[in-house]
C-alpha cells in the first residue's frame, strides 16, 4: 500500500462510500492508518444521537466531530442537559442540524423548548458553517421557539418545520429585534396542522423578513386567513424561483365540497399570480379538468421543471393541455412530469395525447 499515492487511496475509499449495496466503509478504516482519516470522513459523516448520546460524544471522541457534517438528535424522555458551547466548536464542519421530537405532555414540552433554545444558541455560536435546519415535531410548537431558531442560527439559509398531519405552530410572540433574521435564509419548507398563516403573519409585520426563493408550503389553513401568505408573496413572490404547494384552505371542509376545491384554488391563484419568476413547480392534488385554467395561470417565462399530482388522468382535455403547453411562454420548459395520486399515470398514454409535448421530450 505504501506505493500507492495517498489521492489514489481516498479515491478508493470514496468509491467504496458511494456504493449504495456496501457496508464495508468501516471496514476501509481497519486496513492501515493511512485509510483512517478518510474513511472517518465517510463513517461520521451523518450521525444519530439522543439528548444524553449527543453529550457523550462530545466528551468521549472530540477528535471525531470535525468529520460531521450532518447531525440528526433523537429526543428521548431523557434528562435535557445543555449542550457545552466549548465543545460544540469541535463541530467545525457540521452544515446540517436536524431534531425530531416525539409527542409530549405539557411539562415535557416545556423541558424540551427550554432545551431546544439553549441548544439552538450553542450549535449558532459555535458551528460556523451550520445552515440547515429541520425540526419535527409531534406536539404543537410555540411561535416564540421559531423565533429564537432563526435568531439564533446566524447563518441559516434552508429551514424545514415538520408538524405531520396533527401539528403546528401556535401562540403569538413579540417582534424580533431589527436584523435579527438570517441574512442568507433562502429556503423556507413547511409542512403544518396549523399556523402557517400565523407565522407569515409574524413575518409581515418585520419591514424586513427573509425573501425566500425557494418556498415550500404543504398542510392546512385549518379556516384561518390566508390573507398573510397573500400578503408576503404580493410582497417578495417576485423573488421567489422555486414553489411547491399542497396547501389545502378550510380543510375543515369535506375534501369533496366544491367550497373546499374553490378556495384552495383560489389560494394557489394567488401564488402564482404573485411569482412570475419560476423556474421550478410542484402541485399536488390538481385535477385534470382545472389544469387549463391554473397552467394559464403561470407567467414565468423561465419555467424548467414542472410536476403535477394528479387525482386521476382521465377527466383532463389532454390536447387543450398540449395546445397551451406549446405557447411560447413554455419555450423554457425541460421537463414535465404528472403524477397520479391513486394509481399509475399510463406515461405512454399520455404522450399519445400529447404529441407536442412529447415532441419536445420533455414528458416524463
Amino acid at each position: 500500500m505504501q506505493q500507492f499515492a495517498q489521492e489514489l487511496v481516498d479515491y478508493i475509499i470514496d468509491d467504496v462510500a458511494a456504493a449504495a449495496t456496501t457496508n464495508e466503509i468501516a471496514t476501509c478504516s481497519s486496513v492501515c492508518p493511512r485509510w483512517l482519516p478518510r474513511s472517518r470522513k465517510h463513517l461520521f459523516h451523518h450521525i444519530t444521537v439522543s439528548q444524553t448520546t449527543l453529550l457523550q460524544f462530545l466528551d468521549s471522541s472530540p477528535h471525531l466531530l470535525p468529520f460531521v457534517r450532518s447531525l440528526d438528535i433523537r429526543i428521548k424522555y431523557e434528562p435535557f442537559a445543555e449542550p457545552p458551547v466549548a465543545q460544540l466548536q469541535n463541530f467545525s464542519t457540521l452544515v446540517e442540524l436536524c431534531i425530531h421530537a416525539p409527542a409530549m405532555l405539557p411539562a415535557e414540552q416545556l423541558d424540551f423548548e427550554c432545551w431546544l433554545q439553549t441548544a439552538i444558541q450553542g450549535f449558532g455560536a459555535a458551528c460556523p458553517n451550520l445552515t440547515r435546519f429541520e425540526l419535527t415535531f409531534a406536539s404543537d410548537i410555540t411561535l416564540p421557539i421559531i423565533a429564537d431558531i432563526m435568531s439564533g442560527l446566524p447563518r441559516l439559509t434552508h429551514l424545514r418545520l415538520d408538524g405531520g398531519k396533527a401539528n403546528g405552530i401556535t401562540q403569538s410572540a413579540g417582534v424580533l429585534p431589527a436584523g435579527a433574521f438570517p441574512p442568507q435564509l433562502h429556503s423556507l419548507d413547511l409542512n403544518l396542522r396549523r399556523g402557517t398563516s400565523l407565522l407569515f403573519e409574524w413575518l409581515v409585520a418585520h419591514d424586513a423578513p427573509p425573501i425566500f426563493t425557494s418556498l415550500a408550503l404543504k398542510g392546512y389553513a385549518c379556516s384561518a386567513r390566508t390573507a398573510p401568505i397573500d400578503a408576503y408573496l404580493e410582497r417578495f413572490g417576485r423573488k421567489i424561483e422555486t414553489l411547491s404547494l399542497a396547501y389545502w384552505v378550510d380543510a375543515d371542509c369535506d375534501l369533496s365540497s366544491e367550497s373546499f376545491t374553490e378556495q384552495t384554488r383560489l389560494f394557489e391563484a394567488h401564488a402564482l399570480e404573485f411569482t412570475p419568476a419560476l423556474e421550478h413547480l410542484t402541485l399536488l392534488w390538481q385535477h385534470p379538468a382545472t389544469l387549463p385554467a391554473t397552467l394559464t395561470l403561470l407567467s414565468s417565462a423561465r419555467l424548467f421543471t414542472v410536476t403535477m399530482q394528479l387525482c386521476n388522468t382521465r377527466d383532463g382535455d389532454w390536447p387543450q393541455i398540449d395546445a397551451i403547453l406549446a405557447s411560447p411562454r413554455f419555450a423554457s420548459l425541460q421537463r414535465l412530469v404528472f403524477t397520479e395520486t391513486f394509481t399509475e399515470t399510463d406515461e405512454e398514454s399520455l404522450k399519445e395525447l400529447m404529441p407536442l409535448a412529447s415532441a419536445r421530450r420533455i414528458l416524463q
